[in-house]
């Protein structure tokens, strides 16, 4: 498997993780408890949980994820549709 390849099965498993998270938990999420479930809290100068973030906000891009709210108090679920 390529680098690319290796990457890119890495990333769908992170996205079907945070798709089964989300799926038991019908009032949402905020990202912090997402990413402290999974494993994925990490710390850097300036950030946190950057990496989990982009991937969250990807699935919101693609409409498979719904954020509610706005900044800290923002809530991710999954849309009605996904239900």
């Amino acid at each position: 498997m390529t680098p690319l390849a290796k990457a890119q099965h890495g990333l769908a498993l992170i996205c079907d993780a945070m798709l089964d998270l989300l799926a038991q938990h019908a009032g949402g999420l905020s990202h912090a408890k997402i990413a402290k479930a999974l494993g994925l809290e990490m710390e850097y100068p300036g950030g946190k949980n950057y990496a989990s973030q982009t991937i969250l906000h990807q699935l919101v891009n693609a409409k498979k994820v719904e954020k509610v709210g706005e900044a800290r108090n923002a809530i991710f679920r999954l849309p009605p549709t996904s239900k």
